[in-house]
């Protein structure tokens, strides 16, 4: 019994000091952080390439906002939420020319979806960019012309602070 709790004891302190390995993460002074990730929302009413091409110039593989699960989702929502409630917000969803799947602009797998019911309808042919739709509290998306103008959502993952 004591050797067990002496190995139980000795592996939960390991657990423990891996659990750091990596975890701080610095994100700029404004920028939310997240799982893995920093996150900001910029206000300028601007088409969805101006989104992505600022994005791009902010920080270092940064991109237009990608959404892998339920919890992002809803942590998202509630940042945008706290500062912003009039209009939908660009996210890195696109409609890909070349082969017709949504991808995301960073290059990560589309593994979770959360589309407003009968999105995306790609109304008129022409909507081929997707929004946090304002009226759902930004949990839900909608496909929308790309050429609208909407502010955005930026991304990116920052360098732990051991490798920093």
């Amino acid at each position: 019994m004591g050797r067990f709790l002496f190995a139980s004891l000795g592996l939960l302190v390991v657990a423990f000091s891996l659990s750091g390995t990596g975890a701080n993460l610095y994100c700029p002074f404004d920028w939310l952080s997240y799982n893995v990730s920093c996150y900001k929302l910029f206000y300028s009413l601007v088409t969805w390439d101006q989104a992505q091409r600022f994005c791009v110039e902010q920080q270092e593989n940064s991109q237009l906002a990608s959404i892998h699960d339920v919890g992002e989702s809803v942590k998202l929502s509630n940042y945008i939420s706290q500062r912003w409630g009039f209009f939908d917000v660009w996210m890195g969803l696109r409609l890909s020319k070349r082969n017709g799947i949504w991808e995301w602009s960073d290059g990560s797998n589309l593994t979770y979806t959360s589309w407003k019911e009968g999105e995306p309808n790609n109304l008129f042919n022409m909507e081929f960019c997707a929004v946090l739709s304002a009226g759902t509290r930004y949990l839900q998306w909608n496909d929308k012309k790309c050429t609208l103008l909407h502010p955005f959502l930026c991304q990116f993952q920052p360098r732990s602070e051991a490798n920093g």
